[in-house]
C-alpha cells in the first residue's frame, strides 16, 4: 500500500495548474476559443484560466442563493465539507471570495446569472447568456430539465439562526445580486 502525507494546498494548486494548463492548452490548432465546465473549484484558478486565452476571456457566472448553496452542501452527508455548518460557511464564502478577487479589473468580462432567474425564467435568461458569449443558437429549441428542488431549499433546511450567519458571511459579495434579505425572498 502506498501511503503519503497530505500535500499543502498551495502544491495541490500548483500541481491541478500544470495539469490544467496540459489539458486545455492543446486543441488541434494550438489554441483554446472556448471553455465550458462547471468546477466549482476553479474560482480559484480563474487568473491562469485567463492566460488560456488570448483575448481576456468571457466568464458567465451562474451563482445561486448562498443560503440555498450552504443547504445544499450540508444535504450531501458531509462527502464535501465533513458536513459541519462552520466547515461549509467557510468554504462558501472563500469561493464566493475568490471570484470577486479574481474578477474585480475584469467586471465587463464576467456575466453574472443567477440560478432563480434561469428556474423562472430559462428562455430570456439563455437568450442574455447567448447574446454575452456572442453565440448565435436559438434558445426556444433548448430543451431545460431544471431542478426546483436546487432554489428555495434554506427555507426548510437552514434555522433562521443559520440563514442569518449566511448572510452576514456572505453578504459583502452577495447583496448586489440578491437585494432582499427577509427570508420569505429566497
Amino acid at each position: 500500500m502506498y501511503e503519503m502525507e497530505p500535500l499543502p494546498v498551495s502544491r495541490v494548486w500548483t500541481r491541478c495548474g500544470k495539469w490544467l494548463d496540459t489539458l486545455y492548452t492543446k486543441n488541434e490548432k494550438g489554441n483554446v476559443k472556448a471553455w465550458c465546465e462547471h468546477t466549482p473549484a476553479n474560482v480559484f484558478q480563474v487568473d491562469r484560466i485567463s492566460r488560456l486565452f488570448d483575448d481576456g476571456p468571457k466568464f458567465i457566472h451562474i451563482m445561486r442563493h448562498p443560503a440555498d448553496v450552504v443547504a445544499s452542501y450540508l444535504s450531501h452527508d458531509g462527502t464535501w465539507t465533513a458536513g459541519k455548518f462552520e466547515n461549509v460557511l467557510t468554504t462558501v464564502r472563500s469561493k464566493a471570495k475568490a471570484f470577486c478577487r479574481h474578477t474585480k479589473n475584469n467586471e465587463d468580462n464576467v456575466l453574472y446569472v443567477r440560478l432563480e432567474d434561469l428556474m423562472s425564467d430559462p428562455e430570456n435568461t439563455m437568450e442574455n447568456v447567448l447574446s454575452y458569449a456572442e453565440v448565435e443558437l436559438d434558445s426556444s429549441r433548448f430543451e431545460y430539465d431544471l431542478d426546483p428542488s436546487r432554489v428555495r431549499r434554506a427555507m426548510s433546511e437552514l434555522t433562521e439562526e443559520k440563514f442569518e450567519k449566511v448572510w452576514g458571511a456572505t453578504r459583502d459579495f452577495y447583496s448586489r445580486y440578491y437585494d432582499k434579505w427577509p427570508r420569505e425572498t429566497v
